[in-house]
């Protein structure tokens, strides 16, 4: 369990979101002491950082920033408030995304890999021409053998 730092409330090991507050949760990472090496002589470090600027000609970042939702905005649609959390991995979700199994709310992307989908039935079967035919020939025999019949008697 992965406890919230900002509310307190216990979340699953595999939740990304508070389920209670809905704010990011971090895992603890295990710290290992050991002992002290003796420290070594550095340099004195000044107080501040000095900036290059920019020359003429030099590589321009190109890279795109990522987009990060704010807290209470759905995962999927940022412009949109969530109304639900997901019940599996804790992204907040908007009304528009939020996918009911039973009593949990899922994103999208929860609800097609945990919620098995329904096999579609066999298609009905087809017509069996072969048992057509047969029938229409009895029929057209015992026509043909009542006209020869009835011609035959008169």
């Amino acid at each position: 369990m992965i406890e919230c730092t900002k509310c307190g409330t216990k979340n699953p090991k595999d939740a990304v979101y508070c389920m209670n507050c809905g704010s990011p949760l971090e895992e603890k990472e295990t710290v290992t002491l050991r002992p002290a090496a003796p420290p070594a002589v550095t340099k004195p470090v000044p107080g501040v950082k000095v900036v290059k600027p920019i020359t003429p000609g030099a590589p321009v970042s190109t890279a795109v920033p990522t987009r990060i939702p704010s807290i209470g905005s759905c995962y999927y649609h940022p412009n949109l408030l969530a109304a639900y959390l997901c019940s599996r991995c804790g992204r907040p979700i908007c009304r528009d995304c939020a996918k009911a199994h039973g009593d949990l709310i899922f994103c999208p992307q929860c609800y097609a890999t945990a919620v098995p989908q329904p096999v579609a039935a066999p298609p009905p079967p087809g017509i069996n021409w072969g048992l057509v035919a047969v029938a229409v020939a009895i029929v057209a025999v015992a026509a043909i053998g009542f006209v020869t019949w009835w011609l035959l008697a008169l």
